[in-house]
């Protein structure tokens, strides 16, 4: 019998053990040009420069945003891909990993 610590590692969500759906969605429609929107976006709300800090409340807007942007898109990539099961927090964090990605210039 597995103990209580080792069941709740193996639930917490990680972007290693994704089954490639989630990379597969954030590739095909999450596009450098809904990121570079997000991006000019945020740097019209919040007048900072979203690639000049990784702390600074740009980015977090600009992820906010292309993440908005991802969950608009649900049925269409939900239709295309014949409803898959999705894991919504690791969607989350590949998702900010491309905006920031994108963000900084692949630093």
């Amino acid at each position: 019998m597995a103990s209580h610590a080792t069941i709740a590692r193996s639930q917490t969500p990680s972007v290693t053990r994704t089954t490639g759906t989630e990379q597969r969605i954030v590739q095909e429609f999450l596009t450098d040009f809904a990121i570079d929107q997000a991006l000019a976006s945020a740097r019209s709300i919040t007048g900072e420069n979203p690639s000049a800090d990784d702390g600074n409340q740009a980015i977090k807007v600009a992820v906010s945003l292309a993440w908005q942007d991802l969950l608009m898109e649900c049925p269409g990539w939900a239709r295309r891909l014949h409803n898959p099961l999705v894991d919504f927090a690791v969607l989350a964090s590949l998702c900010e990993q491309r905006v920031r990605r994108r963000a900084f210039g692949h630093r």
